[in-house]
C-alpha cells in the first residue's frame, strides 16, 4: 500500500507592485505555520521517500522549511511547475506517474485542487484545507497508475492552528 501526504503552503502575503501571484512569498506568520508543523512532523518521526512541490514561491517556502526540519539527507525536492493551480484530473495523472519504488510521496501544493483531491480521494466532502494543512493518507493501491476516487484512507490532518 502507497501512502500519499498532502500539505497546503503556509499563508502568503498579497501581492506587492507588479509581482505576480506565482512570486508571493510567505508572510510572517506563514512562515511561523511551516516552522510550527515541520516540528509537528519531526515530533511524529515523519518520513517520505519523495517530495514534490509546485515551483510558486510560497509553496517552494513551505516545503523547504518542512523538508529541512525533516530529511536534510533525503532526495533533494522536486520542482514542478504544473502543480501550481492544478485540477483535480492533473493531479490525478502526476500521481500516476510517480515511480513505483516510492513508498510514500509527499504533495506540496495550492488549493482549490488539494481540497479537491482529498475530497475525491476519501469520498467525504472536505470544506477547505486551510494554510498549512498536512492530511496523511493511507492509499489501498500497490502501484500508483492505481490512484483514483475513494481509494485512500485518512491517517491524520492537522493545522498550525
Amino acid at each position: 500500500m502507497k501512502k500519499l501526504t498532502l500539505i497546503r503552503h503556509a499563508e502568503a502575503a498579497p501581492p506587492k507592485g507588479n509581482q505576480t501571484d506565482f512570486d508571493r512569498s510567505l508572510t510572517d506568520h506563514g512562515q511561523h505555520q511551516a516552522d510550527i508543523m515541520a516540528k509537528k512532523l519531526k515530533k511524529q518521526h515523519f518520513t517520505f521517500d519523495e517530495m514534490y512541490c509546485s515551483g510558486a514561491q510560497r509553496a517552494l517556502s513551505t516545503a523547504q522549511t518542512i523538508y529541512h526540519a525533516l530529511s536534510p539527507n533525503q532526495r533533494p525536492i522536486r520542482e514542478k511547475s504544473f502543480l501550481y493551480h492544478v485540477n483535480l484530473e492533473y493531479l490525478y495523472r502526476f500521481i500516476e506517474t510517480i515511480d513505483n519504488d516510492i513508498e510514500h510521496a509527499v504533495l506540496v501544493s495550492h488549493n482549490p485542487g488539494l481540497s479537491y483531491l482529498l475530497s475525491d480521494l476519501l469520498r467525504e466532502p472536505i470544506q477547505n484545507m486551510n494554510t498549512c494543512t498536512v492530511a496523511q493518507l493511507q492509499l489501498n493501491i500497490n502501484d500508483w497508475i492505481e490512484i483514483q476516487s475513494n481509494c485512500a484512507q485518512l491517517l491524520s490532518i492537522d493545522t498550525p492552528d
